[in-house]
């Protein structure tokens, strides 16, 4: 999973990280935190800022290396692993599942019902997902394009049933020339109702959903559904 994107991703895929942070913790992070897909830590150096105890999981070597060179000093435990399969040794607070983790897994009900193996009795689950309108309307069949200093990249997506397929194609700038990289991705499309029900059925009695990084429901445009998932 994003072995060649990890170098170029912070860079290509900008985002206001303070902002939504700052988001996420209105959701009541606390005590011992797992983050599962945790790729160049964007969020995991800030948790670590923050003097939180953090477990961060991803499968990507490469996104790793990149997010223990951000963290610096304030290093958490970084774990290469499939999120799917990773057990903590000892229950944690907070399960936080950020940029769109989810969507990359053929069958979230067996994350769900993980989380809720290892998740404090008062703890609480966070995760986000890009929206059916998002992976239809706005990224579906469509080719975008990024420049950056090292690299071009060409993002091309096929849409189909309830699937995303992405294309990465890289141009790695070289002394006079160009190499030529690629990696393909799948993303999978989830409606709330569903992603609801699997919720439900994995034993977590509360589930809240946002639209955004508001504090309303999501609406039909919305192009990111905020979970925030409670246990007791």
């Amino acid at each position: 999973m994003y072995e060649i994107l990890a170098e170029y991703y912070d860079e290509m895929m900008s985002a206001d990280y303070d902002a939504w942070y700052s988001y996420l913790k209105t959701f009541g992070i606390k005590g011992k935190v797992l983050e599962l897909g945790c790729g160049t830590g964007n969020f995991t150096s800030r948790l670590c800022k923050d003097g939180y105890s953090v477990t961060a999981v991803d499968l990507s070597a490469e996104m790793l290396n990149v997010a223990s060179r951000k963290c610096g000093a304030r290093r958490p435990l970084f774990i290469k692993a499939d999120m799917q399969e990773f057990l903590p040794p000892t229950k944690v607070d907070t399960v936080l599942v950020a940029c769109d983790g989810v969507n990359y897994l053929k069958e979230p009900s067996k994350l769900f019902s993980k989380v809720y193996s290892y998740l404090a009795p008062d703890g609480v689950f966070i995760f986000d997902i890009s929206t059916e309108y998002k992976l239809r309307n706005v990224l579906a069949d469509n080719v975008f394009y990024f420049e950056s200093g090292k690299a071009d990249l060409v993002w091309q997506n096929d849409c189909k049933k309830n699937k995303l397929d992405m294309r990465l194609v890289f141009f790695e700038k070289q002394q006079h020339s160009y190499i030529k990289r690629e990696e393909n991705q799948r993303m999978y499309i989830y409606t709330q109702d569903e992603l609801q029900k699997a919720l439900f059925s994995a034993g977590f009695k509360s589930v809240d959903v946002y639209g955004d990084m508001t504090a309303t429901e999501p609406k039909k445009n919305s192009e990111r559904i905020h979970f925030v998932v409670k246990k007791g």
